[in-house]
């Protein structure tokens, strides 16, 4: 079983904030979606797995790690992270 990195990767992080494409703006939705963000040289952020997991209530990385080895619902995940992007955007132009 391949291990994964102690940081989220950089394809993993595009993949989160899709259709965001700046490292500026990816840097700035990670931290008002509140996670600790330390910025690489290049401008990515770098985000440590764990703090990830903690911001987004736990979700297992792994698939043996799931009840009756089911596998975590990303797709869900993403259009709820999606979902409350869009509401914060609409507040904040209210």
């Amino acid at each position: 079983m391949k291990i994964p990195p102690p940081y989220l990767t950089e394809a993993e992080i595009r993949e989160i904030v899709a259709p965001l494409r700046q490292p500026a703006a990816i840097v700035r939705w990670f931290r008002n979606s509140g996670f600790d963000v330390t910025v690489r040289p290049n401008g990515m952020p770098l985000i440590t797995r764990s703090n990830f997991d903690a911001v987004t209530g736990g979700i297992a990385t792994t698939t043996r790690t799931q009840p009756h080895g089911e596998a975590p619902d990303v797709a869900g995940y993403l259009k709820s992270l999606s979902k409350r992007t869009q509401q914060k955007l609409s507040q904040q132009k209210a």
